[in-house]
């Protein structure tokens, strides 16, 4: 057995017991921990907490904790990871993983996702694995993202954003299974330009100058970018040519399969000045930015490329006709938990999980429908809302159906019999691997591709918004819960999911655009 050492205090690590020391600072560094912004003590609770979860499930992976030492024993052949909570929080752990870190110095990675729980949720668990790789991550988000992405032991750069105007312009509310609206297109790539504008500058300041150019804190060596959100990552990709990863929450697009319509520029400039009048604001944005590349080639690099791809090759409608450059890796949620604990009800009674996400759950007139549905039955059930449901709109709600704004839903998923959403990529794959089916209720588009891919794989039903009612869901929830082949699809799918590789796979496809990246530098 080896023993790897408890680190406390990053006061006691040079830049040779630690990769990632230098970057958060270290005793005789002018920049050290220190002078860092306070930072909330809720957070540094939960981390300490996280630690001793961490602790408590390598020690069950047959590692053992020597209280004696203050050491972490391994069994031969597994490699010690470096593992640093935050950097600003003191606490160094070192974590277990089969996988050997890379040679050669660590990188830094900039995430740069849409600020939507659906699209940074299932990053934050490939963050934690390449921080735990010893890489410096760095998270560019709004403000109220700061906790999750400080507790993955990633660095936080913040951005304003106006929230009424994000939620107003880039949630679809086109209920159908296609993207067509015109104008929700243009209100959305006017906020992208918009916010690009607003934050580039900033960006490029803070990541510009670590190459000596002046104050940056250091160019990233790989940039993971969102290609739904706005378009800072890529300019500054494009402007420095450094390689860019997607990270993509739902279906990929190619000649095969997509979404979207077909787009011809020059046809919609001719039709529509509007989208003329953004295409030219974006191509002066380009140019302003010594990108060279017109609008196409550009759209095209944001939407092709490598990408990592959160549900398994067998949920992507066409899978087969995507190239190893598109990682299918699976969902990367299960390791996140938001909403503190949850205690089962321990009746040994079939329970159904309700929610329609953080985006479409003002509908309190569907969560009355599931009350009702399940009012008279021998089932339990959870409702969460996510704030979208005010006191008393329910109604009479019968103790057996328990009503929250949030819920760590992982931990329901786990002692669930089924689960009723809004038909969230994410949250029916998160489902499904815990062998759970669904009934998917969509909104727009891409949510009805989820509901009828999980209805053509046999682990769910698609029911429309319109057809809701007490006794469909009911009679849908039996049928689902009573039958045999679902039981089997689920199986087989949630195989496919842990065959995906998870957040490990995800954390070696950006690694794998280090070594050419390294090679062209040499």
């Amino acid at each position: 057995m080896a023993e790897s050492p408890l680190c406390t205090d990053w006061g006691d690590l040079s830049p040779e017991q630690h990769p990632t020391a230098p970057r958060h600072g270290y005793r005789g560094q002018e920049r050290d921990c220190a002078n860092r912004r306070p930072w909330e003590t809720g957070i540094r609770a939960a981390l300490e907490r996280n630690a001793s979860d961490q602790r408590r499930a390598l020690e069950g992976a047959g590692t053992r904790w020597s209280g004696t030492t203050g050491r972490l024993v391994t069994a031969p052949g597994q490699y010690r990871r470096p593992w640093c909570l935050a950097p600003w929080s003191g606490v160094c752990r070192h974590v277990v993983s089969d996988s050997p870190r890379r040679a050669g110095p660590m990188a830094h990675i900039a995430f740069f996702i849409l600020p939507a729980a659906g699209h940074v949720n299932p990053t934050l668990s490939v963050a934690r694995e390449l921080v735990a790789r010893g890489h410096r991550v760095t998270y560019a988000l709004s403000e109220n993202y700061r906790e999750r992405v400080l507790a993955t032991g990633a660095e936080f750069l913040p951005y304003a954003l106006d929230q009424d105007r994000f939620w107003d312009t880039m949630v679809p509310k086109q209920d159908a299974a296609e993207y067509t609206d015109q104008q929700e297109f243009v209100n959305m790539m006017t906020w992208m330009l918009d916010l690009t504008r607003q934050t580039l500058g900033d960006f490029e300041r803070h990541f510009g100058g670590g190459d000596g150019d002046g104050d940056g804190d250091g160019r990233p060596d790989v940039f993971v970018c969102d290609p739904s959100s706005f378009w800072s990552g890529h300019i500054l990709a494009a402007k420095w040519g450094v390689p860019v990863i997607r990270s993509t929450p739902t279906y990929v697009a190619n000649e095969h399969w997509s979404l979207h319509p077909p787009v011809d520029t020059a046809e919609e400039q001719a039709e529509d000045p509007r989208t003329g009048a953004l295409f030219e604001a974006v191509a002066e944005l380009l140019a302003e930015h010594r990108v060279e590349k017109s609008i196409g080639d550009f759209a095209a690099e944001v939407h092709s490329g490598p990408a990592l791809v959160y549900l398994p090759r067998a949920f992507q409608y066409a899978g087969d006709t995507f190239d190893e450059e598109v990682r299918f890796v699976g969902p990367c949620t299960s390791a996140n938990s938001f909403h503190g604990e949850w205690e089962p009800p321990g009746t040994g009674r079939p329970l159904v999980l309700i929610s329609l996400g953080t985006l479409y759950n003002k509908q309190p007139d569907f969560f009355r429908a599931c009350v009702e549905a399940f009012r008279d039955t021998d089932w339990d059930v959870v409702v969460t809302h996510a704030g979208g449901v005010a006191e008393g709109e329910l109604g009479d709600v019968p103790p057996h159906i328990r009503v929250y704004d949030f819920a760590p839903q992982g931990a329901v998923l786990a002692h669930a019999s089924l689960m009723i959403n809004h038909g969230g990529t994410s949250t029916v794959l998160q489902a499904v691997s815990e062998g759970v089916p669904v009934i998917a209720v969509p909104q727009m588009a891409e949510l009805h591709a989820t509901a009828t891919r999980a209805e053509q794989l046999g682990v769910g039903a698609k029911v429309l918004r319109k057809d809701v009612t007490p006794e469909r869901l009911r009679e849908t929830a039996l049928a689902l819960t009573g039958s045999a082949e679902v039981r089997a699809a689920v199986a087989r799918l949630r195989g496919e999911i842990e065959a995906a590789g998870g957040p490990a796979a995800a954390a070696d496809a950006v690694e794998a655009l280090l070594v050419p990246a390294a090679a062209a530098a040499a």
